[in-house]
């Protein structure tokens, strides 16, 4: 769990430049209820205070289909950028691509 504020310190560095230059991606983090590892991941995008929403993976036909065994999801745009377990130093490094 201390690694996590490490790597989130850092993360709120490179997200808050990023809103300087006026680079604001918002995120999409599928999840369920119950989850445990949504609830975890949901922690750290909220300690690396990355702008998200989240949503049920149970709104969207498309989602379930997708989904609902690789929940939770972060998604931007389109494309997936983790699921699963989601590691703090893994998360800030995609998030900075």
């Amino acid at each position: 769990m201390g690694s996590h504020a490490a790597y989130a310190a850092k993360g709120a560095v490179c997200l808050a430049i990023d809103r300087i230059r006026g680079i604001h991606m918002s995120y999409i983090l599928i999840s369920r209820d119950g989850c445990h590892l949504c609830e975890e991941a949901e922690q750290l995008l909220e300690a690396l205070r990355v702008p998200f929403e989240r949503r049920s993976v149970d709104e969207k036909p498309e989602w379930v289909a997708h989904y609902s065994f690789r929940v939770p999801v972060l998604l931007k745009g389109e494309q997936v950028l983790m699921e699963g377990r989601f590691e703090a130093a893994r998360l800030t490094k995609l998030l900075r691509e």
